[in-house]
């Protein structure tokens, strides 16, 4: 096994670790202190071969780094204090990164999974639980996740299948919202640029907490809170798995304004989108556009709303459709 991890941590110094790799790297830092402070030491080898030999094969700098450390260690007792503090970042297909940052908090490792504009992915957590990302979002949990509790910080949306752990609950922290959920699925949608943050209960139960103020939602529940009010609201929905709907590549909305469609599309496509007026911006459209190829979408709104378009590099211009 030291063979292989050796290996594996050359090619992840590389940047040529493939997603199955990085996922052995993972449960191998958080395993133990000894194991962190051991990469810590060869990544700090790593970067001066690197620098001092920038035409060496990755396992070749990972050999010379652990020639020089092995070196360095005979001549005296190297205290490394330093520990994993950020995440592991690789580009697996068009979006799932984990990179190395610093932390202010040198005994605690940050794990973060980030996705950009026009990007998804998916992800299990130590304990089985599995998370997709939608586009533009951020989750992060640190290595002493599922020691009493387990802990996750949201900034985006995503879908949680919580595996269920006895007394230890599952958390997510989004925003000003806190959701705590023992063997359940739910949706959270917390973009820190929106009006609204939003939890969307599927199976289970889940305890939704902002402030003081508390709500306990059941399958097929929501909880909102609105931001500039500061309220908590809570409701039932007929069709709650429009909230999911961007997990099987579609476009679902149930009668939201063409200016907050607008907000959504530029995450998923990284366009801008210029409304001409604000009576078109409040147009509204409800329904579900499976294909989400963004001249797919914006032909099909186009087809029930009174709006016409014009596509210039990356600005779609949105403008109202002359009266016959």
């Amino acid at each position: 096994m030291e063979k292989d991890i050796n290996y594996i941590i050359s090619k992840v110094l590389g940047n040529e670790a493939s997603a199955d790799e990085v996922l052995l790297f993972s449960e191998w830092l958080l395993e133990s202190e000894s194991n962190r402070n051991e990469f810590n030491m060869l990544k700090s080898y790593w970067n001066a071969e690197v620098s001092s030999n920038e035409k060496a094969s990755p396992e070749m700098s990972f050999m010379n780094a652990e020639e020089r450390m092995s070196r360095n260690n005979k001549k005296k007792k190297f205290i490394y204090v330093m520990s994993m503090a950020g995440i592991i970042t690789l580009l697996i297909g068009i979006g799932f990164l984990i990179s190395l940052y610093p932390s202010a908090n040198a005994n605690q490792g940050t794990f973060m999974v980030t996705t950009d504009k026009g990007q998804r992915s998916s992800v299990s957590l130590p304990d089985g639980t599995k998370v997709w990302l939608n586009s533009y979002t951020d989750l992060s949990y640190t290595n002493n996740y599922g020691q009493g509790k387990r802990v996750v910080t949201l900034n985006g949306e995503a879908y949680f299948d919580v595996a269920s752990m006895e007394n230890c609950n599952f958390i997510v922290q989004a925003g000003g919202m806190e959701i705590e959920a023992l063997g359940t699925s739910f949706n959270v949608k917390a973009y820190a640029g929106d009006a609204k943050i939003t939890t969307t209960l599927l199976t289970g139960k889940v305890r939704v907490s902002v402030g003081k103020a508390t709500t306990t939602l059941e399958a097929n529940q929501y909880a909102s809170y609105i931001k500039d009010d500061q309220k908590l609201l809570a409701g039932t929905l007929d069709e709650p798995e429009f909230a999911t709907m961007w997990r099987n590549n579609a476009l679902a909305s149930d009668g939201q304004t063409l200016g907050e469609i607008a907000v959504t599309l530029n995450r998923m496509y990284n366009v801008h989108i210029v409304f001409e007026t604000e009576k078109i911006r409040n147009e509204r459209f409800r329904g579900t556009i499976l294909n989400r190829s963004l001249d797919n979408v914006i032909e099909l709104i186009s087809l029930t709303t009174p709006i016409i378009y014009t596509s210039i590099g990356d600005t779609i211009y949105i403008s109202e459709k002359p009266m016959k």
